[in-house]
């Protein structure tokens, strides 16, 4: 699954988390201290920033790819300019 995916299901179920609890009386305050620590909540969590450190992953990956090819093509370049 992509970040999007799971940053939309993390904050879904957060609402849903801060919605039960404040219905039940829970101070505003300490809403958000407590949904955090839900086990469910601290799944999904954890799961949107696996899914961001793939993605950072990923596109530290690519730009390495990126630096590769210059890095490549320089060399190309000098290569056949010297070429008569």
């Amino acid at each position: 699954m992509c970040l999007a995916e799971k940053e939309r299901e993390y904050k879904i179920l957060l609402r849903q988390k801060c919605l039960e609890l404040r219905a039940g009386g829970t101070p505003v305050g300490l809403i958000e201290k407590i949904c955090y620590g839900i086990p469910e909540v601290a799944d999904k969590r954890f799961e949107r920033d696996t899914a961001e450190a793939v993605y950072r992953a990923n596109l530290e990956a690519i730009n390495a790819l990126k630096l590769e090819i210059r890095i490549l093509d320089s060399q190309l370049e000098r290569e056949w300019s010297n070429v008569k």
